[in-house]
């Protein structure tokens, strides 16, 4: 069984899948998708047997990419996980935390951290890049020794990089993910108990 997730490799939504698959199940593979539409879009045109995706989140609100698609597409949510979000720094393991110039991660996580880059890096600019996890990838894929990427510990121990700091987002968050499958009687998400 294929099963689609928010990707790239690293994202808190591929977290969530893993979570509601279960690690051990060998007869899942989960393939990551560049966006939620093309998620979707994957899952409406059978290249997919289901989708994971964020529903929404408790503080940026809403993901409505995963509603509109949902309701478009007339998909059923079968279920849903809550995920604490906590966000983490990492560096190229070859760069000292004092040659950062620049911060990339998703725009949701940026704002997120603004409390702490503002006490600790104020003069650097900020690189808002389609996830955390592809800021990762990035740093690593082309030995990026002056960025340094917000996003998940998991990723981070993924791609390699060194963490210098944990837990820096302003105040914690959860995010809802829903499992989604293809079917003719779907679950409306607005009614779906939210955060």
């Amino acid at each position: 069984m294929k099963i689609g997730y928010l990707g790239p490799i690293g994202t808190f939504t591929e977290q969530a899948a893993r979570k509601l698959i279960g690690q051990e199940n060998e007869c899942e593979t989960l393939i990551p998708k560049e966006s939620i539409e093309t998620l979707l879009l994957d899952l409406q045109r059978g290249n997919i047997d289901a989708a994971v995706a964020p529903l929404e989140n408790s503080l940026r609100g809403e993901y409505k990419e995963t509603i509109k698609g949902v309701q478009a597409y007339n998909f059923q949510i079968v279920t849903s996980l809550i995920l604490d979000i906590h966000l983490t720094m990492g560096i190229h393991p070859q760069t000292k935390k004092d040659a950062i110039t620049e911060i990339w991660s998703k725009d949701s996580a940026l704002e997120q951290c603004s409390n702490y880059l503002g006490k600790n890096f104020q003069h650097a600019p900020r690189k808002e890049v389609q996830s955390t996890a592809y800021a990762m990838e990035m740093i690593m894929n082309k030995s990026l020794r002056n960025v340094a990427a917000i996003g998940s510990e998991y990723g981070m121990n993924f791609y390699g990089l060194t963490i210098i700091d944990k837990k820096i987002e302003n105040e914690g968050s959860i995010t809802k993910f829903v499992y989604i499958v293809k079917t003719t009687n779907s679950i409306n998400p607005s009614h779906l108990p939210l955060l």
